[in-house]
């Protein structure tokens, strides 16, 4: 039988895969003589990274313990199978990659988006898929010094089965079989290790910050020479950027940095570690869900697709009726009053089905 955690990130896996998916769905609608520009790329391409993201979060599904000057990390749906150490640093550096990347996706999208609104410079999809595969790699060696560096190769693997043993702490995921790996949080070591990434993220939030309040002044400055179009795709990015920044902010920084300070007080945080594993997957399906709802275009071309839907279902509603009626007058026991009866019944279906064409291509 699941778990209420795990039955709640099969919904949040689900909700990102089905959101992700209707955003890269958008792709051909917004290719301009069937190209795509830069400006429009970047959508797509944190879409595809928030995908990434939402299926590590599942596979490498993971619980952080923060207990006697360490920070563990252990793997839930690895429980069963015995792993090697080096393994579940494979695993670790996956899961720790794509959880980096989203504020760099923030930066690349803001600063796309800024020079694709302002014209300021002519983005190209070369340089933007360079920039976009560079950070990658940065990510990846960033992501990298943390597992190698930062875990403690001699700490108990089952440091979390004894520290809930010693505590009367019951945890349905783990065992006494169930191995972690640790980094240790005592020591200056710890900081000098985090030190890289830390740098990095601000470099990336003082980016987010510079370009989104650049990109509002250019929206304000440029108002009334804009047109209703573009005013409007301006305006409509401008409002889904800021959602889209509170979205990792408030589910992902704030609770990693509240955790820290936790673990720095040596406070008893044995469950918000996982928690906060779960808020992160949030981050994905939120993401999407704004460009979505945000995007006048998107609101569009899904309403259409939701048109076509029930023109479809429609039609085959009206051939089963027209069937039906055919069958029932062509017996000779049906009166003439049944037989009109059935027929306004035709009619008004037909007249829904007249209905839903005039909006479908309206």
């Amino acid at each position: 039988m699941l778990s209420i955690g795990e039955i709640i990130n099969l919904v949040i896996f689900s909700i990102s895969i089905l959101s992700n998916g209707l955003v890269l769905s958008l792709y051909p609608h917004f290719k301009i003589n069937n190209t795509i520009n830069a400006g429009n790329l970047v959508i797509f391409l944190q879409s595809f990274t928030d995908t990434l993201f939402t299926i590590t979060s599942l596979i490498f599904h993971n619980e952080l313990v923060a207990q006697q000057s360490y920070c563990s990390i252990f793997f839930i749906y690895f429980n069963q199978f015995q792993l090697s150490h080096n393994t579940f640093l494979l695993f670790g550096f996956i899961y720790t990659c794509t959880l980096n990347f989203n504020f760099f996706m923030m930066a690349l999208t803001i600063w796309a988006r800024y020079l694709a609104i302002s014209g300021e410079y002519k983005l190209k999809i070369k340089v933007l898929l360079l920039i976009f595969f560079l950070n990658g790699i940065a990510v990846m060696l960033l992501s990298a010094h943390i597992v190698y560096f930062g875990v403690d190769h001699d700490a108990d693997p089952y440091i979390i089965y004894k520290f809930d043993q010693q505590n009367n702490y019951t945890d349905t995921y783990v065992k006494a079989t169930s191995t972690s790996i640790s980094l240790k949080t005592s020591g200056l070591k710890f900081f000098a290790i985090l030190l890289p990434i830390a740098f990095y993220i601000n470099i990336n939030l003082f980016m987010i910050i510079k370009f989104l309040q650049k990109y509002r002044i250019f929206m304000k400055s440029q108002f009334s020479l804009m047109s209703t179009r573009t005013r409007t795709l301006g305006y409509d990015f401008l409002r889904i950027l800021y959602f889209q920044i509170c979205n990792p902010v408030a589910f992902m920084f704030i609770p990693i940095i509240l955790y820290f300070v936790a673990i720095l007080l040596n406070l008893n945080v044995r469950s918000f570690g996982s928690v906060i594993i779960q808020l992160a997957g949030v981050v994905s399906p939120l993401n999407a869900i704004f460009v979505v709802i945000g995007l006048t275009k998107s609101r569009r071309i899904m309403l259409n697709r939701c048109n076509r839907i029930l023109f479809t279902v429609s039609c085959r509603k009206r051939k089963i009726l027209r069937n039906n009626i055919s069958t029932v007058l062509s017996k000779p026991s049906v009166t003439v009053k049944q037989k009109r009866l059935m027929f306004q019944l035709f009619l008004i279906e037909l007249n829904k089905k007249l209905q839903i064409k005039t909006i479908l291509f309206t």
